[in-house]
């Protein structure tokens, strides 16, 4: 029982050393999970989507898909299964030339003046109660 613990201890020891390395944390339950990532100084908003200016998911001509920018552990890593993933959970073919490519800001047509009404004519307004 006592030669039981120590082994147990030991391994449990040697995980935590692997675990420090790699920068995983310890969670309840005795999992183990990546290390939050530093945060950074530019936490400027992206305009044209939902997340950040430096971060967005980049389709390469072979179809893998990376995550741009320094912010998430994944940031710069190759992901070749995540197209193929995605397609599946969609149900739709996705593919390096089939994207849509934003186009923000929208262009917004110079302002126009409104033409008066015709003589005569009268323009009936709602009543707002």
């Amino acid at each position: 029982m006592d030669q039981e613990r120590g082994v147990r201890s030991r391994i449990e020891r040697a995980g935590a050393k692997v675990a420090s390395r790699l920068g995983w944390v310890s969670r309840r339950g005795g999992g183990r999970t990546p290390a939050p990532a530093a945060p950074l100084g530019d936490e400027e908003e992206a305009l044209d989507g939902w997340g950040f200016k430096d971060t967005r998911f980049v389709v390469k001509p072979d179809g893998h898909v990376t995550l741009t920018g320094r912010r998430y552990n994944i940031s710069g890593l190759d992901l070749p299964k995540l197209l193929p993933w995605l397609s599946g959970i969609l149900q739709t073919p996705l593919a390096y030339d089939n994207r849509n490519v934003p186009h923000y800001p929208p262009a917004v047509p110079a302002a126009r003046r409104d033409e008066a009404p015709p003589h005569g004519s009268r323009v009936k307004r709602r009543r707002s109660w």
